[in-house]
């Protein structure tokens, strides 16, 4: 790797780390508002994790975010670390307003 590229990957990775963080609560809410969940006292068992697959399908969606930022960050690495930085914020507040109404 290419001494010049370390500041790229650095972007894309926290680029893909922040919009995993933001798309699992957006899941959680989608989640809860299109679909209905099974009384936990009346399900035993079940091979199926909420959690479980929202984590992963956050995590794929932000391995597609963070080639796109890899792809930005190659041109505008100033405008892609000001975009993260901005990103942060909204993901804290997507946060607390998930974990405050859709827990």
């Amino acid at each position: 790797m290419i001494a010049g590229d370390r500041p790229r990957l650095a972007l894309a990775v926290a680029s893909g780390c922040v919009a995993s963080a933001l798309l699992y609560p957006l899941l959680r809410v989608a989640q809860l508002a299109l679909f209905t969940e099974p009384d936990p006292t009346l399900v035993l068992w079940s091979e199926h994790s909420g959690f479980f697959w929202r984590s992963w399908i956050a995590a794929y969606g932000g391995g597609a975010i963070a080639f796109a930022a890899w792809l930005l960050a190659g041109r505008a690495p100033e405008r892609t670390a000001r975009g993260i930085a901005r990103a942060v914020t909204l993901v804290v507040v997507v946060i607390v307003v998930q974990a405050t109404f859709a827990p």
